[in-house]
């Protein structure tokens, strides 16, 4: 969610944004995250169809895409305090690997997905 996060705020900081079209860094910057295996390619599709032509609304995309990354990881970390709060942390099963990222996120994805 940090990496997320990081391209949004990044994206949300340029001087265009509002003003001209950043769909192309926009989808420099979701290439960018699927390369890195944080967000799968069909998501990224997905998303990038939702992007719209507008730079005033693309503006109002980034920030809805970034205040909802906030909310979820807000949401994901309060849930890990209440099932692991007061477990020492080398105690805690931590089974995953970078391998599995994908798995994992889509894991907590269905947690998280209403539908």
């Amino acid at each position: 969610m940090d990496a997320i996060q990081a391209e949004l705020t990044a994206l949300l900081k340029d001087p265009a944004v509002g003003k001209t079209s950043v769909k192309s860094k926009i989808i420099d910057g979701m290439t960018k995250l699927v390369a890195n295996r944080i967000i799968s390619p069909g998501d990224a599709v997905s998303q990038l169809g939702d992007v719209p032509e507008e730079p005033f609304k693309q503006r109002a995309w980034l920030q809805t895409h970034l205040v909802n990354a906030v909310i979820a990881r807000v949401a994901a970390l309060s849930h890990h305090g209440k099932a692991f709060g007061g477990q020492p942390e080398d105690q805690i099963d931590k089974t995953s690997s970078d391998d599995d990222h994908m798995s994992d996120m889509n894991a907590v994805k269905g947690l998280y997905t209403r539908g």
